[in-house]
């Protein structure tokens, strides 16, 4: 009653502050359902109709409820566990969930934080009202219980309640955050580590003495890339715990073409980040032009946590090169293939950068480029220079250098012979890698490993 009657007093708080936001959160929700279940129990008793005819234009979400219960029932269910719902950027974990459900699992995707707050179907863990989550905030903090308190406790329960056999997290950020929870609900834990997680300077001095804690329980660390392997290593000896697999690519869609009769167009994908930096990107070209006065750079993407887009336009409109260069913003795989097949040099710029030590994992728009035949110019860093063999299957520059990248750009745009050869040779090597084609029989090896049974 109490309880009640706080949420009552905190909706009429907000209610003269938000009216329309209590309104869909509180007064809506429960007056549909009021609506809803007169009409059904109409149709049920009165009508004499089944469940499912009774239920009607909601029938299809019930029998897609139903099916999703019964496959839970059946299959081993796991739970994936990333800050981003679906980020243009992180095409590789969508992949992941798809090709787990194909090898026979039942994936719970969490995401809204580093620590989770939502799932997929089921909205929010703590609840689907807005005022209940505002007071739940309220009650947190009124009684000092520290941040996330029920919220950890939700998500415990929400594996417990699932039957989750194991929890895979996606980046070390998320790692360092339900180690602990599942610990507490005695639920294996596998990490994977893709880049800024374990390089940027501000996240290793930050989270530290985390990281040795939830190394300690998880079961497995596994790592896109070697450099990031040999780093973890280093740093916390974990020889025994650790496995360097790539980040996936769609083979299937990301297909060999020659590029030899495309013009000179030269492609970016990637976040406008730091580690990217696609300004170095830019004054390649610009230099390059010079050399190539009718070449067109098309760059994809667009965010990247900083002002890197805006400084990007800036610099373009001070070279003078506007009619030369077109911003594509963010686009679908299917896009980006679209635009790999019409381009005849792909090019990434990434470097360490100078007061994080950031760096990437491996980059996954270098490796569809070479899938699809399209030949690389990239920088000898991190996992580039383990995924390209300079001169054979891409050109490698050093880090920095835009004007070695520019000279390589034109060496390579201007000899057909080197565009076949290089994409010819990239794409055997990216279609023929064992550990991207059997990506995911061989972590669910390690999920059966070590999954509760």
């Amino acid at each position: 009653m109490i309880v009640i009657v706080l949420i009552i007093i905190v909706a009429m708080i907000y209610a003269q502050r938000r009216p329309r936001w209590v309104y869909e959160a509180l007064i809506h929700p429960v007056l549909s359902k009021i609506v809803n279940y007169a009409i059904y129990y109409f149709r049920r008793f009165v009508l004499f109709k089944s469940v499912e005819k009774a239920k009607r234009e909601y029938y299809v979400d019930f029998a897609k409820n139903e099916r999703r219960k019964q496959l839970q029932k059946t299959l081993t269910n796991i739970a994936v566990v990333n800050k981003n719902r679906n980020k243009y950027s992180e095409t590789f974990i969508d992949l992941k969930i798809k090709g787990l459900k194909k090898a026979g699992y039942y994936v719970h995707q969490l995401y809204g934080g580093y620590f989770p707050t939502s799932e997929v179907h089921e909205n929010h863990l703590l609840s689907k009202n807005k005022i209940i989550l505002k007071f739940i905030e309220f009650w947190e903090l009124f009684w000092n219980k520290g941040e996330n308190f029920y919220l950890k406790i939700a998500f415990r329960k929400y594996l417990k309640s699932n039957n989750v056999k194991i929890v895979l997290a996606e980046f070390g950020t998320c790692g360092i955050e339900v180690y602990d929870e599942c610990r507490k609900a005695g639920i294996p834990l596998i990490v994977t580590f893709r880049g800024y997680d374990i390089h940027h300077k501000k996240i290793i001095e930050a989270n530290g003495c985390r990281y040795k804690e939830m190394f300690a329980y998880c079961s497995k660390v596994v790592c896109v890339s070697n450099d990031i392997l040999n780093k973890l290593n280093s740093l916390y000896h974990l020889k025994e715990k650790l496995l360097y697999l790539p980040s996936l690519i769609d083979l299937n869609l990301f297909s060999y073409s020659d590029h030899t009769n495309n013009p000179a167009v030269f492609l970016y994908v990637g976040r406008f980040a730091e580690t990217k930096s696609p300004h170095l990107v830019i004054l390649s070209f610009h230099e390059t032009l010079k050399q190539i006065p009718d070449a067109r750079l098309v760059m994809i993407g667009k965010d990247g946590g900083g002002e890197l887009f805006e400084a990007c336009l800036i610099l373009i409109k001070a070279l003078n090169i506007e009619d030369n260069v077109a911003l594509k913003g963010v686009l679908s795989p299917q896009e980006v293939y679209e635009e790999m097949k019409k381009a005849r040099v792909f090019i990434q710029h990434s470097l360490t950068t100078p007061i994080n030590g950031d760096k990437e994992g491996t980059p996954v728009s270098v490796r569809e480029a070479m899938a699809c035949g399209l030949p690389v110019v990239a920088t000898n860093h991190a996992g580039i220079s383990e995924t390209i063999l300079h001169n054979q299957t891409g050109v490698l520059v050093d880090e920095y250098d835009y004007l070695a990248m520019s000279k390589q750009m034109v060496t390579v745009c201007k000899d057909d012979n080197l565009v076949f050869s290089l994409g010819k040779n990239a794409a055997a090597a990216i279609h023929g890698n064992q550990l991207i084609k059997n990506n995911i029989k061989i972590l669910a090896a390690e999920i059966e490993k070590y999954r509760l049974r």
